[in-house]
This record gives C-alpha cells, structure tokens and sequence, in this order.
C-alpha cells in the first residue's frame, strides 16, 4: 500500500467530498480516492472531523447527512 502525509490525505479528502455531485460515505471514500491507502475508516473519520472545524467559521459547512457527507453553505 502507497502512504500518504496528514495534510495531503486532508486535501484528497476534502476534493473528493467538494467534487461529489451527491453526499459521499467513508465506505465510498475508501472505494475510490482512497483505495490505494491502507486507511482505518476511524482514520478518515478524524480527518474529516478536522475538515468541519476548519470550515466552521467560512461560510461553507462541512455536513454529515444520512448518506455521508457534503459541503453546504451557511443558512
């Protein structure tokens, strides 16, 4: 399996969630952009949390729906 740096898996992450024309899961995640990393879903799962704090105070939300997560603007 390929490694990858923190901030490098951050920003792979965080395209790939603002490319989705839809919601997309951990599972998808990993699936896709992701699937040449041996990365625990608990892995992608921090990384993700640290993306909705870093976009907490811009105007754009990082959501978590039912079927995984999206970029919203702020009401």
């Amino acid at each position: 399996m390929v490694k990858i740096k923190h901030e490098q898996l951050k920003q792979l992450i965080e395209a790939a969630i603002f490319a989705s024309d839809k919601p997309i899961s951990i599972n998808r995640l990993k699936q896709t952009v992701l699937m040449d990393f041996n990365l625990s879903k608990l892995s992608i799962k921090h990384v993700i949390d640290e993306l909705v704090l870093d976009y907490q105070p811009r105007g754009i939300n990082l959501l978590e729906l039912g079927s995984g997560y999206r970029f919203q603007t702020q009401d």
